[in-house]
C-alpha cells in the first residue's frame, strides 16, 4: 500500500529540487566560467542531493534499512564534497571524479528505492530511470577522465538536472489519475523541449510568418489535447507549447 511522507519532508525534496535545477541552469546558461567555478557549482548542487537523503533519516514510515541508507549514503557525499571544498591543491579531473563517485552512491540509494513498497509504482518506476541514468552517466565520467573537460562537466550538469526534477516531481507526488496526466505531459514538454531541433529556427528564418510556424511545431505534440478535450483546455496546450519554447531556448 503505497504511504505519504510528511508534508516537511515533501517541502524539502521540492526545495532541494528546484536548487539543484537552478544551479544546473545557471551552469548551462554560463558555459564560459571558468572551471573551478564550475566544479564549485556542482559540488554545491551534489551537497543539496546529499541533504536530501540525509533528510528520509527522519522519515517514520520508510524501514530502519531505507533510513540508514539515506543517512549513510548521504554523510558519505557530504564527506565527498567537503573533501574537495578542503582540498584547494587537487586538480579539477580530481575534483570531477570524486563528484561522479558522489553522484554513483547518490544513484544506487535512488535505484534502491524501487524496492520499497510503499512506494506508488510510478515513483518506484522513476526512481529506476533516474537512478540508473545517474549511475550510468556518472561512470562515464569517472571511467572515461580522457574526455574533454566541457564534456565531464556537462554530464555530471545533465545527472544533476535529471535528479532535481525527479526529486520536484518526488515531492509534489500527484494523489490522482488527473494530476499524474499533467505531470506526464510537463514532463514530456520539458524532454521535448530539450531534444527537439526546430528546423524553421535553422532555415527558414526569413521565411513569411515566421514566428507563427515557428510557435506552431513547439505546439504541434498538445494539438491531441484540443482534438480530444475541446477548446476548454487551450490555456493548457498554450503553457505546455510555451514551456517546450523555453527549454529549446535554454537547450540549444
Amino acid at each position: 500500500m503505497a504511504q505519504n511522507p510528511p508534508d516537511w519532508f515533501r517541502g524539502a525534496e521540492i526545495i532541494f529540487g528546484l536548487v539543484s535545477v537552478l544551479i544546473s541552469m545557471v551552469i548551462i546558461l554560463n558555459p564560459g566560467y571558468g572551471n573551478g567555478t564550475l566544479v564549485l557549482l556542482l559540488s554545491l548542487g551534489l551537497f543539496f542531493n546529499a541533504v536530501r537523503m540525509i533528510s528520509s533519516g527522519g522519515v517514520g514510515h520508510l524501514s530502519r534499512s531505507f533510513r540508514g541508507m539515506g543517512l549513510i549514503g548521504g554523510a558519505l557525499v557530504v564527506t565527498i564534497v567537503a573533501l574537495g571544498f578542503f582540498s584547494p591543491g587537487l586538480g579539477v579531473s580530481t575534483l570531477i571524479s570524486l563528484l561522479a563517485s558522489g553522484l554513483i552512491i547518490q544513484g544506487a540509494a535512488r535505484l534502491a528505492n524501487v524496492a520499497h513498497a510503499g512506494h506508488p509504482r510510478w515513483l518506484r518506476v522513476s526512481a529506476l530511470t533516474v537512478g540508473s541514468l545517474t549511475v550510468v552517466l556518472a561512470s562515464v565520467t569517472l571511467l572515461e577522465p580522457n574526455l574533454a573537460l566541457v564534456s565531464l562537466v556537462a554530464l555530471l550538469t545533465i545527472v544533476l538536472l535529471i535528479n532535481g526534477f525527479e526529486s520536484i516531481i518526488s515531492g509534489v507526488r500527484p494523489s490522482s489519475r488527473k494530476q499524474l496526466t499533467l505531470l506526464k505531459l510537463i514532463v514530456f514538454a520539458i524532454f521535448y523541449g530539450f531534444v527537439n531541433i526546430n528546423w524553421i529556427d535553422l532555415f527558414a528564418t526569413s521565411a513569411p510568418g515566421y514566428h507563427i510556424w515557428l510557435i506552431l511545431t513547439y505546439m504541434a505534440p498538445f494539438g491531441v489535447l484540443l482534438v480530444f478535450q475541446g477548446l476548454k483546455d487551450w490555456q493548457l496546450a498554450l503553457s505546455l507549447g510555451l514551456l517546450v519554447s523555453l527549454l529549446n531556448d535554454v537547450g540549444y
